[in-house]
């Protein structure tokens, strides 16, 4: 980022344009400078002293006072009761945009916990094998060779065994 063209915070001074001009021959940020009168600060004078760093001459000089006066002119008459009322208008869609946004990124978060809430407790599920369980299981795998070779058994029975043994 150039540091030249970073807008600076109004400070003191008549100058209405405090650190908001920007030069239209060398795109670098307008300095003020006052003309004085009896030691007072009486006009500004928008200054690029761009030039100043490559040892050559100034690079612009306008006189603040009929810029200031058209700004003025220019705010007064934006400056509507219409305007004001787009311009919250505005602010309140954006804001209920942003809302939207933020109601939508706490759905995704509820549901990704939800999904991390499902995953720890099926892991829970799969670490707490009863001794029972584990009686049953061996009782079971005796058993399904036998089952599974019978002859007598369908198809679709070894299929519902094979989705229990989660190979699939």
């Amino acid at each position: 980022m150039n540091l030249h063209n970073k807008p600076s915070l109004a400070r003191e001074g008549s100058a209405l344009l405090q650190g908001l001009v920007v030069c239209g021959k060398c795109g670098r940020r307008m300095q003020i400078r006052y003309t004085y009168h009896d030691g007072q600060a009486t006009r500004p004078v928008y200054t690029c002293a761009a030039g100043h760093e490559f040892q050559e001459l100034l690079c612009q000089r306008i006189p603040g006072s009929s810029i200031d006066a058209a700004i003025s002119q220019l705010v007064i008459a934006t400056m509507t009761p219409l305007a004001t009322e787009m311009a919250l208008c505005v602010h309140a869609e954006l804001q209920a945009q942003q809302d939207q946004a933020d109601r939508q990124r706490q759905r995704q978060v509820e549901r990704a916990q939800y999904d991390v809430d499902i995953a720890r407790q099926r892991q829970r599920d799969h670490a707490e094998v009863s001794e029972a369980q584990r009686q049953r299981l061996n009782t079971l795998s005796h058993d399904f060779a036998a089952v599974w070779n019978d002859p007598q058994t369908p198809q679709r029975e070894r299929k519902r065994m094979l989705a229990a043994t989660e190979l699939r």
